[in-house]
């Protein structure tokens, strides 16, 4: 049960990841996210959640590769980063 929440977390992150881009006219690379950080963490209710910190790749161009973050609390986005990138 463990490891299917997990997998759909991840699944959330990339899709999140994906629309951020696709937004931003940006290329999401891999079609994967790296989970780099799991802690718990309180939600606004005060119900103890894992916060997880996922990392991903974009393209602003089709040739190179930028960073980009994003933080879930549960299932909630927190925050989402991208590394500076050039406007089309």
């Amino acid at each position: 049960m463990v490891l299917v929440r997990q997998h759909a977390r991840a699944e959330r992150a990339v899709a999140l990841g994906r629309a951020a881009c696709e937004r931003e006219g940006l290329q999401f690379l891999d079609e994967t996210v790296l989970c780099t950080r799991t802690r718990p963490a309180r939600d606004a209710d005060g119900r103890v959640r894992l916060r997880r910190v996922y990392r991903f790749e974009f393209s602003d161009d089709g040739r190179n590769r930028r960073g980009g973050s994003l933080v879930l609390l549960g299932s909630r986005l927190e925050a989402l980063e991208l590394e500076p990138f050039l406007m089309q």
